[in-house]
């Protein structure tokens, strides 16, 4: 008798009811809250963040703004964060994750984040003791398209690269290198 299947389902429509006015009535109740909560609350605009000036290095790596090193001082609590191998990922409302795996060790290699029409692909990488691995990559990559060109940027010295999509459409690539100890991180918007 357990695999029996209701077909009519006599007295549900009363429950439904009672249930769906018992929830209209929590609804009420929690906007009220929330009504009397805003009016004891200061009316204040949030606090614009001020954006850091372009510049060829990367200033605050590490201090105030990621990506921040393992070893780093003030690295923050990566309970908050999605551990994705070898570089974690904040948690944020609305965003689409993509990860990019080798099939046969399911190692993560990068990631795709979209965030309603803009995107980054990240991508860690270890780098030798010495830091710089980033000037040689952009250089490799200028050096296979001259259309490429350096710029300013918040994340130090990057790249702009046109590439044609579907359509034969011409988009802007921005490229991004942080160098770290041992390691370089990509992005690509």
């Amino acid at each position: 008798m357990r695999n029996i299947m209701g077909l009519f389902g006599f007295g549900k429509k009363k429950r439904k009811s009672e249930e769906a006015l018992k929830a209209a009535e929590e609804n009420d109740k929690a906007e009220q809250e929330t009504v009397e909560a805003d009016e004891g609350a200061d009316t204040e605009a949030p606090e614009a963040v001020e954006l850091p000036e372009p510049s060829d290095e990367y200033v605050g790596r590490g201090d105030e703004r990621g990506p921040w090193d393992v070893n780093d001082e003030n690295v923050p609590d990566y309970d908050e964060y999605l551990d994705m191998g070898s570089y974690y990922l904040p948690f944020l409302q609305g965003i689409e994750l993509r990860v990019k795996a080798n099939r046969a060790t399911q190692q993560v290699l990068g990631t795709t984040i979209t965030y309603g029409s803009s995107s980054v692909e990240i991508e860690a990488f270890a780098a030798p003791k010495t830091l710089g691995l980033w000037d040689d990559v952009r250089a490799d990559l200028i050096d296979a398209n001259r259309a490429a060109k350096e710029t300013e940027g918040v994340f130090g010295t990057e790249l702009e690269l046109p590439v044609v999509v579907k359509g034969g459409r011409k988009v802007t690539t921005r490229i991004v290198g942080i160098d770290g100890p041992r390691w370089m991180l990509r992005g690509i918007f």
